[in-house]
């Protein structure tokens, strides 16, 4: 299973450390809408995003959806019940077909012991989790809705980029989760799309986004340049 080596928390760790790991995992599949974990489960679990595409997300009493995070392939969730021992604080979905493995929270922890890189990358990514967060929470309350979406287009497409080869957000978020992301309608996410493609900064098919002008939409993103 060389793709455990790929998650972000392992970067960095040896051979032998990697194959410890996977002898503690079970890896699962899971089809596009299934539930992996929920709000306020008891379980612990730690679980790393092999391929496909996951959200976690809240909804209100009123059914209105709050999307927290968009993880994707070589990414992790369930690392705060996994420290913390408390319940599940959202529920997180498979958006595409996806290969989860899941890792006890009492294993995960003992890794961590035994190897100070796991501490040190997990703390860098709780850092920049919280820095994504609290930037999250200062756009909603002073930008405009465009900016919104475009800030959450580039953030995508910052995650998707690769070295060498096109800009590609693939499986792309769909109209509605976008405005889940960006605390705005999904009419409002269609418009918005139409205009950066009408000015050839992006272009849309089915599941994808492609950036076609990753400069100008960064430029779009900045609402000092706007």
């Amino acid at each position: 299973m060389p793709e455990l080596s790929e998650i972000v928390l392992f970067d960095g760790l040896d051979t032998a450390s990697i194959a410890a790991l996977e002898q503690a995992v079970i890896v699962r599949r899971y089809a596009a809408g299934k539930a992996i974990i929920s709000t306020d489960e008891p379980s612990t679990d730690i679980f790393f995003v092999l391929t496909g595409r996951v959200q976690a997300k809240r909804y209100a009493p009123d059914g209105h959806e709050v999307v927290y995070l968009d993880i994707s392939e070589g990414s992790y969730f369930g690392e705060f019940a996994a420290i913390d021992g408390q319940t599940r604080s959202a529920d997180v979905i498979a958006i595409s077909e996806a290969r989860i493995a899941r890792m006890r929270g009492d294993q995960f922890n003992e890794f961590v012991l035994r190897n100070p890189r796991i501490g040190l990358n997990l703390s860098r990514e709780l850092v920049r989790k919280l820095r994504d967060l609290s930037a999250r929470v200062f756009e909603f309350t002073v930008y405009p809705v465009p900016i919104r979406i475009r800030k959450a287009i580039l953030r995508l497409a910052e995650q998707a980029r690769r070295p060498g080869s096109i800009c590609m957000i693939r499986p792309a978020p769909t109209h509605y989760e976008i405005a889940a992301l960006t605390a705005t309608h999904r009419e409002a996410v269609t418009r918005e799309l139409a205009s950066l493609a009408s000015q050839g900064i992006l272009k849309t098919g089915r599941q994808t986004i492609e950036i076609l002008d990753l400069p100008r939409l960064r430029a779009l993103a900045d609402p000092e340049q706007d």
